[in-house]
């Protein structure tokens, strides 16, 4: 980059996983700056021996500058830009702009927002002095240099004024009426595409990415593609590049096929030999281009051709000073493994990815890099979740939860927004699955932080997710502590997420909240006794039956019926309406008849316990011993799923069981119903031996108290108090 007179240096640059790893930047360094400028014959004459002595200097500051000597070399150019100022201000721009591009080349070598800063400020001072004002050639190379050093600036930090400014400078360079090699035209078109593609990605602007195609094929019309090989497969793959954000930001098809065919023709360009860091390119933009249209198509096959791709890049060898450069390819091919495993059974692609992240882990210093440490650790944290969410491992479990404490313990991870966001929005969701107090409570503090980022940070589907998540967790909260505020929130939380999301781009994600929604306020409305309530759950359930069909989804199906039903049963029951209790129970039956449980499945104890509460109170609304006894034979197979099994389950079920038979006898004075009943509260207390202060307990000897008053009416010899007659609500499950 230092060289005394270079003709055309290709400068690599990655903007710190904002812009893909080695986007094509090309810096034409103008050699011998001093040779451009018109020193006068008098300047000549009367200092000869002095502005020698300063090349002399400038000389051996590039020499310096070359074995990284940075101070060295900016201390000795300083020396000569004052002994050139002795002789006038003209003949010190020559070592002034030699200063600055001492620093942006440093700056663009090792990504020194510093040195970058410091050559921007230069370059700036130069453009705004006189002594340059009239010298075209001299303010052409200011503002190339001023563009170069701003892009490579706002690639770093993300900052679109910046790449906006470094745009028109391009601009007006090219515009402008100076004489200039075809390559060099090229090379500024090149810029101004590569910066384009960042604006693009940061602006999720595909306007943005149209412009920088239509820079980058000027550019390709500056170089043959075998005069000059390696700068043509270079903006090939800048090319391919910008087609590939297009294609993500708008999902067309089309664009990731340009993609593709830009980065063959730049592979058809070159050998492996003559540009190893162009090829990688090429073969990473191929790869994440075939593998997204693989994702976007539901072809396996392009798929693993895209990861194959990206393996080849991965393993190219690097220059001991771009170790880094590797790091990124690893980084873009683990993300690759993880969009594939999230379409291809087993667990195969996600151990490779995590195998992938664990080498760039291993290839990076926690105390040097921390940022970047940060990330992959974080990455990390997410394919082990991933791992744990498929196999149910614990100890998966365990270790993405420590991969993401360790990488969230890390301050400077704050400064990767991109990062840290989907890492809390992951780390929050594995919490969110731990069963306890302190978990919850932590997962809680999580997803909030997660959700105060920018709404640039997350798609609207992922912070619908969070939103839901949360949820969840307040549901959790409310069943925990009989919280009717937890329950509110909740529900309020679904709904929030619902506003996010386009039903018609994701169904799935929106149906399942409406299901989520239906039960929240299914919860509420029976706790509180608000028809209002269960009529918006209704409403949600219906909503979400729209979705999942029986036909497509019958298990989700099931869920939902169960929810409507569940409602529709409670608003029966609370405002005396036979007809929608009649409409829970056909619904109950009907999601017996589709699921086919065994006697054994909680999910059938919980139905059949619905549909006995529902003809419980159809019964005693209208009388008819023919729905009791219905209830009585659901009430019977409840028991039979629950004996043995939940000490609790079994007891409501012979709590019920015992008052529909109470109810039937009563309204068929069979003293045998009522014996059957007895039996069946006395079955309830023993569920509970010696917890005679326990609140089903006191419940089943209510109830046997009930009974004993029946049979007392029947049969007067008997003296057993009663406390009259008790209906029952359907449980929700």
């Amino acid at each position: 980059m230092f060289e005394a007179i270079p003709d055309l240096a290709t400068v690599w640059t990655n903007a710190s996983g904002l812009v893909r790893a080695g986007i094509v930047v090309t810096l034409v360094c103008i050699s011998g700056v001093i040779g451009i400028l018109v020193r006068s014959a008098w300047d000549r004459r009367h200092a000869p021996d002095i502005l020698d002595a300063c090349d002399g200097m400038a000389r051996e500051a590039r020499d310096l500058a070359l074995q990284g000597a940075l101070q060295e070399a900016l201390d000795l150019l300083t020396k000569a830009i004052r002994k050139a100022s002795r002789v006038s201000g003209a003949d010190a721009i020559g070592f002034r702009i030699q200063y600055a591009d001492v620093l942006l080349s440093h700056g663009l070598q090792h990504e020194d927002g510093e040195s970058l800063c410091a050559a921007a400020q230069g370059y700036r001072a130069l453009l705004a002095s006189p002594d340059v004002a009239d010298q075209a050639q001299v303010m052409d190379w200011c503002r190339v240099s001023l563009a170069d050093s701003l892009r490579t600036l706002g690639m770093l930090h993300g900052d679109s004024q910046l790449l906006g400014e470094s745009a028109s400078l391009y601009q007006l360079c090219l515009e402008a009426p100076v004489p200039r090699e075809i390559h060099d035209q090229g090379s500024l078109y090149n810029s101004l595409g590569v910066t384009l593609t960042a604006l693009g990605e940061l602006e999720n602007a595909a306007g943005r990415y149209a412009l920088a195609v239509t820079a980058l094929r000027s550019a390709l019309n500056c170089f043959g593609q075998q005069e000059v090989r390696s700068e043509y497969a270079g903006i090939q793959a800048n090319i391919g590049n910008a087609f590939l954000r297009w294609g993500e930001t708008t999902g067309e098809m089309s664009c990731l096929e340009e993609a593709e065919r830009a980065c063959r023709d730049g592979l058809a360009a070159v050998t492996e030999h003559e540009t190893p860091a162009v090829l990688a390119k090429l073969q990473t933009t191929l790869g994440m281009a075939l593998v997204q249209r693989g994702l976007e198509g539901g072809l396996v096959d392009l798929m693993e051709q895209g990861l194959v791709a990206l393996r080849a890049a991965a393993h190219q060898e690097v220059p001991p000073d771009m170790v880094f450069q590797r790091i990124l390819r690893q980084l873009d091919l683990g993300l690759a493994l993880r969009q594939v495993a999230e379409r291809v059974p087993g667990t195969a692609h996600l151990e490779e990815a995590l195998a992938v992240y664990e080498a760039a882990c291993a290839g990076l210093s926690r105390d040097a890099m921390p940022v970047q440490w940060a990330i992959v650790t974080s990455r990390i944290g997410m394919t082990l979740w991933l791992m744990a969410s498929r196999t149910g491992a614990p100890e998966l479990f365990d270790r993405a939860a420590g991969a993401f404490r360790g990488a969230l313990a890390v301050p400077e991870f704050r400064s990767a927004p991109e990062d840290l966001f989907p890492a809390l929005a992951a780390f929050g969701a594995l919490l969110a699955t731990r069963n306890t107090s302190d978990a919850r409570r932590e997962a809680m503090t999580i997803i909030r932080e997660a959700l105060e980022a920018p709404e640039s940070s997350f798609s609207s589907d992922i912070r619908a997710g969070l939103l839901a998540d949360l949820a969840r967790l307040h549901e959790m909260v409310a069943l925990q502590r009989g919280s009717g505020e937890s329950l509110e929130t909740a529900a309020g939380l679904y709904r929030k997420a619902l506003e996010l999301l386009d039903r018609s781009k994701d169904p799935a994600q929106w149906g399942s909240l409406q299901r989520s929604l239906a039960n929240a306020l299914l919860l509420l409305g029976q706790r509180e006794t608000r028809v209002d309530l269960l009529e918006a759950s209704v409403a949600a359930s219906r909503a979400s039956l729209e979705v999942f069909t029986r036909e497509q989804s019958p298990a989700d199906h099931g869920a939902c019926l169960n929810n409507l039903s569940s409602a529709l049963a409670l608003i029966g029951h609370f405002s005396g309406k036979a007809d929608l209790l009649r409409e829970a129970v056909a619904g109950f039956e009907d999601i017996l008849r589709q699921r086919g449980d065994t006697a054994d499945s909680w999910q059938y104890a919980t139905i059949q316990h619905n549909l006995g509460s529902a003809l419980a109170n159809l019964g005693l609304m209208e009388k008819d011993p023919a729905a009791l006894e219905k209830a009585v034979q659901s009430f019977r197979s409840a028991g039979e799923a629950t004996s043995g099994r939940g000490a609790r389950e079994w007891a409501m079920s012979q709590i019920n069981l015992g008052a529909s038979l109470r109810q039937l006898g009563q309204m068929r004075g069979d003293q045998a119903v009522l014996e059957e009943a007895l039996e069946a509260y006395g079955n309830a207390v023993e569920a509970f031996p010696g917890a005679e202060g326990h609140s089903l307990v006191e419940m089943a000897r209510a109830g046997q108290k009930q009974v004993g008053e029946a049979l007392k009416r029947l049969d007067p010899a008997r003296s057993k108090d009663g406390d009259g007659d008790r209906t029952l609500d359907p449980d929700p499950g």
